[in-house]
């Protein structure tokens, strides 16, 4: 409440003072006039100074608040795939384990791996495993040249390794704050973690979630049959535009 309008409410009850009667139940009335425009006056000011007071979100934390994106990133990192295979074949039925196991890791890297395929042999005893394992990397499409064999001490398992681009979602299931007693209107903290979650899981590519990948050229023969097609109609357009009025 500004200045003139307490002024105007003073003289207001200053002159309801004046129509009064000078009895005592009138003196009683007016003071309890001055003492409720009082509190009425204060509450006034307490409630323009508590929204004036209210807490303000900057701007540049407003996002990582309200943004699942900033809030839950995806981290896309560079990591090592692995895979131990057991010499000899562990017991019964496991060479058919371990060649879909092979198998299965020499597609993965075949679609998202980044430099050699390494295979690390024992010194002893894994040439049967060794030969398998190249039937499998051929079968599955992978480059003679890109396989690199080296050996390792000991014995028990070929391990098979490549590096790859990786997308790690968060962490989600924070219930630590009750949603249904939240005195301010931002997102509980848990608001959107799945989707980010799932959207890393789903990335075929995770460079992807980087950079937009380039496109790749268009066809020669799809380019060729556009341009033929262009011209015919463009031919046909001017041919009609001749002859009309």
């Amino acid at each position: 409440m500004t200045r003139s309008a307490r002024l105007e409410a003073t003289r207001l009850i200053e002159a309801l003072e004046r129509l009064m009667p000078a009895t005592a139940n009138c003196r009683l009335i007016a003071r309890g006039l001055r003492t409720a425009a009082a509190i009425a006056l204060a509450g006034i000011i307490a409630t323009a100074v508590a929204g004036c007071n209210s807490a303000k979100i900057e701007d540049d934390v407003h996002p990582r608040l309200t943004d699942p994106a900033r809030r839950h990133p995806i981290v896309v990192v560079a990591e090592t795939a692995t895979l131990d295979v057991s010499v000899p074949f562990p017991g019964k039925g496991g060479e058919a384990r371990a060649h879909i196991e092979t198998t299965r890791f020499m597609r993965n890297y075949r679609n998202e791996g980044r430099g050699p395929l390494n295979i690390a042999v024992p010194r002893q005893g894994a040439s049967q495993q060794l030969q398998a394992i190249r039937l499998a990397a051929h079968r599955a499409g992978v480059p003679t040249q890109r396989v690199r064999v080296t050996g390792k001490p000991g014995h028990g398992t070929v391990t098979l390794s490549y590096d790859r681009i990786a997308a790690i979602g968060p962490t989600c299931g924070d219930w630590s704050e009750d949603v249904t007693r939240r005195a301010h209107v931002l997102p509980y903290n848990n608001f959107g973690c799945a989707t980010q979650r799932n959207m890393a899981a789903m990335a075929a590519n995770p460079t992807d979630l980087m950079f937009p990948a380039q496109e790749t050229p268009r066809g020669s023969d799809t380019r060729a049959g556009d341009q033929k097609n262009f011209n015919s109609r463009l031919g046909k357009t001017i041919e009609g535009a001749g002859t009309s009025r």
